[in-house]
């Protein structure tokens, strides 16, 4: 599930109508992503998806031709493999002999959530980070391979894993060119008394997003009450 067509507004609020809230699990996700101001259509897409044992997500930026396809293709590929049970290099490599096959560029960055662990990849400039509130810095959990993209025939990216961060940030180059590590741990630390996700991406939205760029963020974080 998820949705890289959604639109939001460019004066730093974004409309209830484009916000997704989903809940997997024990996790909630909460997704906003938007064209630049000057593209007719966007070129990142995301999704989520229940996987064997766990949570998947996923955010992709499509490049070159036909960016917005390249993007649904590479979030669908992978969102199939993970939910029947490959893991997230192995979806990453299929969906990149796909796209080379059809001479079609994306980014991706992948989370699949198991127990306690956090398994990310990444291809090209899309990231993921890791912020928990109370605790000073973050972590990059994204690793690239000479940044090169999905369609690229990408060299193997290294798999991170790491314990399951108070709040998980996937996003596209529109949002993370505009934002630091520390930009991002002021905006958890900023809403950490708050019980939503939704209070990260606004905050995030508010200061962050690049006009010039299709932009997108995801934030998951265990869900309250749970």
């Amino acid at each position: 599930m998820g949705n890289g067509e959604a639109g939001g507004s460019r004066s730093g609020r974004i409309s209830r109508d484009y916000v997704r809230l989903v809940t997997i699990r024990d996790f909630e996700i909460v997704a906003c992503s938007v064209p630049s101001a000057e593209a007719e259509e966007n070129g990142d897409h995301w999704g989520a998806v229940e996987a064997p044992g766990g949570l998947a997500v996923v955010v992709a930026d499509g490049a070159g031709r036909a960016p917005g396809t390249a993007s649904q293709i590479a979030v669908s590929i992978i969102l199939d493999n993970l939910a029947a049970g490959a893991k997230p290099l192995q979806a990453l490599e299929v969906a990149d002999r796909y796209l080379a096959q059809e001479d079609l560029l994306s980014t991706a960055v992948i989370c699949l959530l198991e127990s306690n662990l956090a398994t990310v990849v990444a291809a090209g400039d899309s990231e993921a980070w890791g912020i928990t509130a109370g605790v000073a810095g973050g972590q990059f959990l994204s690793h690239h391979q000479g940044r090169r993209r999905l369609g690229a025939e990408i060299t193997p990216c290294e798999a991170i894993v790491v314990a399951i961060p108070g709040v998980l940030l996937l996003a596209s180059d529109g949002v993370t060119r505009c934002m630091s590590m520390v930009d991002a741990c002021d905006v958890v630390q900023q809403v950490r008394h708050r019980d939503s996700a939704a209070a990260v991406i606004e905050a995030i939205w508010r200061r962050y997003q690049d006009h010039h760029d299709d932009a997108t963020a995801v934030v998951v974080r265990r869900a309250m009450n749970r």
